[in-house]
């Protein structure tokens, strides 16, 4: 093998190193900006997940607020035994302050009408 021969193998290797060396750089971008890529959207998922449990937490304060107010409501039980002192009591057969007012006048007049014409 001559000098020349040679130093065209020794090119050819040199060519051969710098195009594996500017493809394993290409890879090694590509591999560094998937990471980043990776990175980034992991932090957004953290950071998402840090919003779910803070919204859990809220309902969860909520629930409890609601579960408080829950206890003063009248349970079926309690309803149960109004709806029967109302259904023995009955209400509507109460009259009114100004109809009874009315009934007190109303006899009033009469008792009175009936006194004067006796006289």
């Amino acid at each position: 093998m001559t000098d020349i021969e040679i130093l065209k193998k020794i090119k050819y290797i040199e060519d051969r190193l710098n195009i594996l060396e500017n493809i394993i750089y290409s890879v090694q971008k590509t591999s560094d900006n998937i990471q980043k890529n990776y990175e980034f959207k992991l932090d957004q998922i953290n950071r998402e997940i840090n919003q779910i449990k803070k919204d859990i937490d809220d309902i969860k304060i909520k629930i409890n607020a609601i579960y408080d107010q829950l206890k003063l409501f009248a349970t079926v039980d309690q309803i149960k035994v109004i709806d029967t002192m109302l259904e023995a009591i009955n209400p509507m057969d109460f009259v009114t302050k100004k109809e009874v007012e009315k009934i007190v006048k109303r006899i009033l007049k009469e008792y009175l009408n009936k006194n004067i014409e006796e006289i």
